[in-house]
């Protein structure tokens, strides 16, 4: 069960406000109270191995907003003593209660490191993507935008009309944005069919 928490902690780790993460944190809490129930345990004993979000997420906030200083100042101190205290006191905690270690923080060190190793990466996969140019799916959406002077929205996000599935309209819609954002493909064409499917939104 903890290791289908990992992935919610960490998103919680990224934003202790999001629901999402939460809610899914308390459904998987739920399953293990209910197996604790029909292992017998009762009261208080019921809620052993459940995961407790009401100590990560405060130590959570706390870390994101240190973590965010130091990415502005490095060498701010006050940041840096907070986020070793934060991890110290994290680890400790885990270590009691046998949670797992990916439910910890980076050392401010380790935490600037991923953010230069990430601008890096992101750097080179810019430059690739700008000698590749436009993907075949993505000429096929410019294309289609460009066949009329008023363009079916629709049709480029390749959807159906009647569709009533918003998540696959709205993975549709942000796909294409992906794949046309002119920070990422040149040409006159692609910022157009950009500025269209932005239109899509309506």
């Amino acid at each position: 069960m903890y290791q289908k928490a990992t992935p919610h902690l960490r998103e919680l780790a990224l934003d202790p406000q999001d629901k999402t993460a939460r809610d899914r944190i308390s459904q998987l809490n739920y399953e293990i109270i209910e197996g604790n129930k029909v292992e017998g345990l009762t009261n208080t004993s019921k809620y052993r191995w459940s995961i407790p979000v009401s100590f990560f997420a405060p130590q959570y906030d706390l870390a994101l907003k240190a973590f965010q200083t130091i990415r502005t100042d490095p060498s701010d101190a006050t940041a840096r003593k907070e986020i070793t205290t934060l991890k110290s006191l994290i680890d400790e905690f885990i270590k009691r209660g046998h949670y797992p270690t990916a439910w910890s923080i980076p050392t401010a060190e380790d935490f600037l490191k991923s953010k230069d190793d990430e601008g890096s990466d992101s750097d080179d996969s810019d430059d690739e993507e700008e000698k590749k140019g436009p993907s075949e799916e993505a000429k096929q959406i410019i294309e289609k935008a460009s066949r009329h002077k008023k363009p079916d929205f629709y049709e480029i996000l390749g959807v159906s009309v009647d569709s009533n599935d918003d998540i696959k309209t709205t993975n549709a819609f942000r796909r294409a944005g992906c794949m046309l954002h002119p920070d990422y493909i040149s040409g006159d064409d692609t910022k157009k069919t950009y500025k269209s499917r932005s239109y899509c939104s309506d």
